[in-house]
């Protein structure tokens, strides 16, 4: 028991602050996503006796994280009236106008990954915010891997649809620009 500790005590330490920057961007509320990271390392800890030595510690706890937050959707889905506390993605300078635009670019990206279908984030967050190859995507969502290329080719496409319309609105930079702004 005492080396279950250990080991726990040592995936916090290690992969703490990922899986709660993953499941913070996946959840889109600080809140929700500090339970969630807990619920992820007690879930770990009751079942570290499981954990096979050939997989990476942190492709497991990434498996649990998205389980936890695939059962976080769907109870949220059953309890639509319960608000939510969106976290702000980034937070600007008022004192440095490239810095604002810079981030400005920064939020709607984010704003755009997380505006994306759950199955479709998934790919995104896994791909390109924690650098899992496809194979490593694929193991952990439990897919083939030329699923989870369709899902990231769709999801850079209505990234891509969203950009262009946005692009094409006269009132969008300046409205996103202000709530920018005003956010931080």
């Amino acid at each position: 028991m005492e080396q279950n500790d250990e080991i726990l005590d040592h995936l916090v330490r290690t992969y703490g602050r990922d899986i709660l920057h993953f499941v913070r961007f996946y959840t889109r509320n600080g809140g929700d996503a500090e339970d969630l990271t807990q619920e992820v390392f007690l879930r770990a800890y009751k079942s570290i006796g499981g954990f096979r030595a050939d997989c990476d510690p942190k492709t497991w706890l990434l498996r649990i994280a998205v389980n936890v937050c695939r059962n976080f959707a769907r109870w949220q889905k059953r309890h639509p009236g319960v608000p939510m506390d969106t976290v702000p993605m980034a937070q600007t300078s008022p004192s440095a106008e490239e810095q604002a635009l810079r981030r400005w670019d920064e939020v709607a990206l984010l704003r755009q990954v997380c505006d994306l279908p759950t199955k479709l984030k998934e790919v995104v967050l896994l791909k390109y915010f924690e650098d899992k190859s496809i194979a490593e995507i694929a193991t952990l969502l439990g897919t083939l891997e030329g699923t989870v290329k369709v899902r990231l080719l769709r999801a850079r496409a209505q990234m891509r649809k969203r950009r262009e319309g946005a692009a094409n609105d006269d009132d969008t930079e300046p409205g996103r620009l202000r709530q920018l702004a005003t956010s931080g």
